[in-house]
């Protein structure tokens, strides 16, 4: 048998071509390769704004995802408290975590804090978890003015004015930065906080899916919007922007390698075909 014939029938049976593809997804999901990654502007700028937050600083991560939506949505979501709760260790920062659309997001938000280490940190000081606070639309536009009315005690139950780190914190006046990771449509945020944010200067970041961005894209160009993370593209940026690749990284080189394969397998089955033309079959 020539080794054109071998290749042919190699390549013509699909199992032999799903086998190489489950391999090039497989292997850079356990073991990331590393491949360049461009970082998009308004990812760079996420990373800037939440790295400029001062020396004690208030930084507010509403985590309001979904369970379907983890793969996209969760490198960005982790790679984001990673950094907030650097800046808790660098720069005394104080960080409040709640959760106001479903149930979910409070779990996943919780997920993302299992990558951080919290060695040294102390509950209540550096950081509280409000929990799920139904209401959605009503918490968000609440806590701009009056964040104890909404959580009047923290997820474990405790009076939120006994917590230390919250007695001088209740509203937009004393925010840093806001952050929120959603899988529903963007704008309930930015019309609830877009006003009294931009008046106070305090950024706003959404984590968000790659068909809710076009819509976000007037807020971002108008500056209501401060930046956003596009979904898996921008978690796998933000994660290098950190210095810590993750799930992103892998996941984009599973995708860039797949990419790679079938591009390779389009010019590998032209040059066959021009072969055999050449070779005078039909």
């Amino acid at each position: 048998m020539s080794f054109r014939k071998w290749i042919s029938e190699r390549i013509n049976q699909d199992r032999t071509i799903f086998l190489i593809y489950l391999l090039l997804i497989a292997i850079p999901m356990l073991r990331p390769i590393g491949l360049p990654l461009p970082i998009e502007e308004p990812t760079r700028k996420a990373y800037e704004l939440l790295e400029k937050v001062p020396k004690g600083g208030v930084i507010v991560l509403v985590s309001d995802e979904g369970f379907p939506s983890w793969a996209e949505l969760g490198p960005g979501e982790i790679a984001v408290y990673r950094h907030a709760f650097r800046k808790v260790r660098q720069d005394g920062c104080k960080v409040i975590m709640l959760t106001c659309y479903e149930i979910a997001g409070m779990i996943l938000g919780e997920r993302a804090l299992s990558y951080v280490d919290l060695t040294g940190l102390k509950y209540g000081e550096d950081w509280v978890q409000l929990g799920y606070i139904p209401g959605y639309e009503a918490v968000l536009a609440a806590m701009m003015t009056d964040l104890k009315s909404i959580a009047p005690v923290d997820k474990f139950g405790t009076p939120t004015k006994d917590i230390p780190m919250l007695k001088n914190i209740n509203s937009i006046d004393d925010y840093d930065f806001l952050y929120a990771c959603t899988y529903t449509a963007m704008d309930v945020y930015i019309r609830q906080w877009g006003e009294k944010a931009l008046a106070k200067g305090v950024p706003i970041v959404i984590n968000m899916l790659s068909g809710t961005v076009p819509l976000a894209m007037p807020y971002y160009r108008a500056g209501t919007l401060t930046a956003y993370l596009n979904s898996v593209v921008a978690g796998a940026g933000y994660e290098l922007l950190i210095g810590q690749p993750g799930m992103g990284a892998a996941l984009m080189d599973a995708q860039s390698t797949a990419h790679i394969l079938a591009i390779a397998l389009i010019i590998f089955v032209q040059g066959l075909f021009i072969l055999r033309l050449m070779g005078g079959r039909r």
